[in-house]
């Protein structure tokens, strides 16, 4: 997948909104937009630069899936080192998804920076990264395909073992057998 241009689409359309950083705090977003995995993250914007940060336990990983991304391990909460790192950067109009930001959080975000550069310095823009989801690549599509032929295959395999009367798990544990052993091999429950 390429991250790239992913985060320069999502750079493009901060800016078009008037915005000179950007504040991803929702984790399939930033996934989306680095390939980091993790469950604590955040993806910060300041004109072409990213930047994703996360605490110590991801410092492997981070730096293994966020190919192309500066990763900053934060010693405080991600989104206060988040609001960190775009002041010092000179954002002064930072966009943020509001449907997947809450008051709490807003209020973190406005309290990590000065005072004097809280008022307008986060502003709610549309779901910019939802946008860039709903459109899929040629990578997208290929990936897509295969798993709609996967699951097809293993329906028609199902269709030959499923009867009356089985319980949900013991399909379940075919369809983990049928991964190792294909459906030539007899199934005992």
């Amino acid at each position: 997948m390429n991250f790239d241009v992913r985060k320069r689409k999502a750079a493009r359309a901060a800016k078009a909104a008037g915005m000179d950083g950007l504040l991803i705090t929702h984790l399939p977003d930033v996934r989306y937009l680095s390939g980091f995995t993790g469950s604590n993250a955040v993806l910060a914007f300041s004109g072409g630069r990213a930047v994703l940060l996360t605490d110590g336990r991801y410092t492997v990983q981070a730096k293994a899936e966020a190919v192309g991304t500066r990763v900053i391990i934060a010693t405080k909460p991600v989104l206060s080192a988040a609001c960190e790192w775009l002041v010092e950067a000179g954002v002064s109009r930072c966009g943020f998804d509001a449907s997947h930001t809450t008051v709490s959080a807003l209020e973190s975000m406005q309290k990590a920076v000065p005072a004097k550069q809280r008022r307008g310095m986060f502003s709610a823009v549309e779901p910019i990264v939802a946008r860039l989801r709903e459109v899929k690549d040629a990578d997208e599509i290929a990936r897509i395909r295969k798993s709609a032929l996967l699951g097809c295959s293993l329906f028609d395999g199902m269709l030959e073992f499923l009867q009356a009367g089985l319980k949900e798990f013991q399909v379940a544990a075919a369809i983990g057998i049928s991964g190792a052993s294909g459906w030539g091999g007899s199934h005992v429950f």
